[in-house]
């Protein structure tokens, strides 16, 4: 009977592991499914642009894009990059105002979501604010914005509140991905307002929607045509940095979806396979593995099934999609059936294959079993763990490398006597005049968006490391590009490069390549100041808006900077105030799917710890311990220690896979994973197995002592 309850308790701890790993695997596919079909009922609603052409022949390509096979709507519009007050100047934020056609947009249109949409045919100073800037701003209808264009300055009075596809995640750029909250907004106002304040500085901008069943031919039409009008950027689905971030988060998630279970099937399937073992009868055998794999697979669908309906809807609403859209979940439904059973097989299999020339015993069976346990919890442990340590020593390294708290543009030209301004704050230990603008670079036929820095040589607010991580010096000639940048753009050092200052009014820059810089401050191009006044020539001071007006400000260890941060935009030259300090909070909010993904597998894999390692110790030690105490426990350390060794190794490669997925041509992780996560893994690992295995013999033991005469 002894031997019965112990392989009953086998096959309890694998009908555990299997419904764990079904459920996981159900949950997570449901709910990207989910995703999937609510995103694309948003973008249908809206109907979202498939391309979005920035500068060039606007008209000319808006004309000849209406003419493309598979166009359903081509729309024009405006795009000023501009200075937004709120609260009579308490707040200072960077903006994007985009204008709008006279009778309504069309094509991307945002959702309202209190108030009321701009009136067709209006002139008046309106608008209608971003879903995450009113949120992050504290902005409601009725409330009055202040612009500050190179055109005019306008008083805009907020006529309602609006989710747009283009921002679904609050990515402000295709450079500037994340963002502390409140940091930038974005407005939507008649297109003659939005011409009225940017003057000569409004960059058109064409958006075409098409039929959703076949884009990539229309896209691929738009793309030649684009070029061949002019275009300065041209954005498709895949390259919009709002709906870019969530494919590829999506990419992670769907990756997780099937490497997490299948660890937990693996185990569940060995765990299985030496309790099928200890029944000696082959007809029982196939029997108990039947129910086992049967309770696995219903009970883990059942749940699964559940977990999508939980998941599925918060992860719509992670990404700001209003509505959430159910999907079928069949498919899933039988995958994990599927998966369960092939579980079952192999594990009935194996079973037969451990009672071969071994008896009860099963030779190294057991201790193989408590090897792929701890292997399996190692990595499902460190993997998400890895990714977390991977972001912060990302934010981590960008701190080291650009010791900047907040970034500020004057209405005047940064000079000694504006920073001086600013330095007298206290807690401001430093201001630079930092020269910073969006620019198009480009080699060749390709082309990037992103911004310039220029620097003086002897700047503290910025170091620069080679790829390696070798200290770099900034050239007296040419630019900095990162690695990344300089493999988008197909460049080289020595290669020439074309800047272009959309809405400048200036002349096209050209500068060499000096070198390559790390990724870790994202795609920008770094050089003197000195530099860009030369490339520039005449034009250096004719910048429209200003150019050198931007400077970096950085405070003192410890320093209220919520309190400089008021005390700054008191000032009255003082036009935008941006904070540039990211932390993992402000992270998790533009990558919400990266969030939810990170502590899922982390509640997967301290279950797996718990139930893999200790019930497949707990079994080893009831299989084995009749060979002695000592032997179980060397048995137990070494098995356990072999998991954890080759845990280790692919817990690591998976951490590595789950960065490579989330990391994009607009942020770069860090790939690193610190010490203490090895150690507490491991730990975990053997205080449970050492847990396991106590009781384990201790039952053992009472169960197989003599009883008094």
């Amino acid at each position: 009977m002894t031997g019965q309850r112990h392989h009953r308790l086998g096959l309890v701890v694998a009908a555990v592991l299997l419904a764990l790993a079904a459920t996981v695997f159900v949950g997570l596919r449901g709910a990207v499914r989910d995703l999937d079909r609510s995103l694309d009922r948003l973008y249908e609603r809206t109907n979202f642009a498939v391309v979005t052409t920035t500068g060039g022949d606007a008209a000319r390509f808006a004309a000849e894009a209406a003419d493309v096979a598979g166009v359903t709507t081509v729309e024009q519009r405006g795009n000023v990059t501009l200075s937004v007050w709120m609260r009579d100047g308490e707040k200072k934020v960077q903006g994007t105002v985009l204008g709008e056609p006279t009778d309504g947009p069309e094509v991307s249109r945002p959702v309202i979501t209190a108030g009321s949409a701009i009136p067709p045919d209006t002139t008046e100073p309106v608008t209608v604010v971003e879903q995450h800037t009113a949120d992050d701003l504290g902005v409601q209808v009725g409330d009055t914005l202040t612009a500050l264009g190179p055109g005019t300055q306008l008083p805009l009075k907020v006529v309602g509140i609006g989710l747009s596809p283009e921002y679904l995640l609050p990515a402000q750029s295709q450079q500037q991905i994340v963002s502390s909250p409140g940091s930038f907004a974005v407005v939507f106002v008649p297109q003659t307002i939005a011409e009225q304040l940017g003057g000569p500085a409004t960059i058109p901008q064409v958006l075409v929607a098409a039929r959703a069943d076949d884009t990539a031919p229309v896209v691929a039409k738009l793309r030649d045509l684009a070029q061949s009008t002019g275009a300065e950027l041209v954005v498709t689905r895949a390259t919009q940095p709002s709906n870019a971030l969530i494919s590829e988060e999506r990419t992670g998630f769907v990756e997780a979806s099937f490497v997490i279970p299948l660890l937990a099937f693996i185990t569940a399937m060995f765990v299985a396979a030496v309790a099928c073992a200890r029944v000696d009868d082959a007809r029982r055998r196939h029997l108990a593995m039947v129910r086992t794999t049967a309770i696995g697979a219903l009970v883990g669908t059942g749940l699964g099934l559940i977990a999508a309906a939980i998941i599925g809807p918060k992860l719509t609403r992670s990404v700001s999609i209003p509505s959430h859209v159910g999907a079928s979940h069949l498919l899933p439904a039988l995958g994990a059936v599927a998966l369960t059973a092939v579980a079952g097989l192999l594990a009935f299999g194996l079973g037969s294959l451990l009672r071969r020339g071994t008896g009860r015993s099963l030779g190294g069976g057991p201790a193989i079993v408590s090897a792929l346990a701890a292997t399996a919890a190692m990595t499902v442990i460190i993997g998400p763990v890895g990714v977390v340590d991977s972001a912060r020593a990302t934010l981590d390294t960008a701190a080291r490398l650009e010791p900047v708290d907040a970034q500020i543009a004057f209405v005047v030209p940064a000079t000694a006597a504006q920073l001086a301004l600013v330095e007298k704050i206290p807690g401001v230990v430093a201001a630079e005049p930092v020269p910073s603008a969006n620019v198009y670079v480009r080699h060749g036929d390709r082309r990037y968006a992103t911004q310039i820095e220029a620097f003086a040589p002897d700047t503290t607010m910025q170091t620069f490391e080679t790829p390696a991580g070798k200290r770099q010096e900034l050239p007296a000639d040419g630019v900095l590009i990162p690695e990344s940048l300089a493999t988008l753009l197909d460049a080289r050092p020595g290669d020439e490069l074309e800047l272009e200052l959309p809405g400048a009014g200036v002349q096209t820059m050209h500068v060499p390549v000096a070198g390559l810089t790390s990724n870790t401050l994202g795609s920008l191009v770094f050089l003197r100041t000195s530099t860009l006044r030369d490339a520039l020539g005449p034009d250096a001071d004719a910048f429209a808006g200003g150019l050198f007006t931007t400077a970096t400000l950085r405070y003192a260890p410890g320093a209220d900077a919520e309190r400089i941060a008021a005390q700054v935009q008191k000032i009255p030259s003082v036009v935008v105030y941006v904070p540039v300090g990211a932390d993992l909070g402000s992270v998790a909010a533009v990558r919400p799917i990266f969030d939810a993904l990170i502590n899922a597998l982390l509640a997967i894999g301290v279950m797996v710890a718990a139930v893999g390692v200790g019930g497949a110790v707990l079994l080893h030690a009831h299989t084995r311990v009749r060979h002695g105490v000592l032997r179980l426990v060397v048995e137990v350390l070494l098995a356990l220690g072999a998991g954890i060794l080759v845990g280790a190794v692919v817990g690591t490669r998976l951490a590595a896979a789950l960065v490579d997925a989330l990391d994009t041509d607009l942020v770069h992780l860090v790939d690193h994973i610190d010490t203490v996560t090895y150690l507490v893994a491991a730990g975990l690992v053997l205080v449970v197995g050492a847990i396991a295995a106590a009781v384990g013999s201790l039952r053992s033991g009472s169960e197989t002592a003599p009883s008094a005469p």
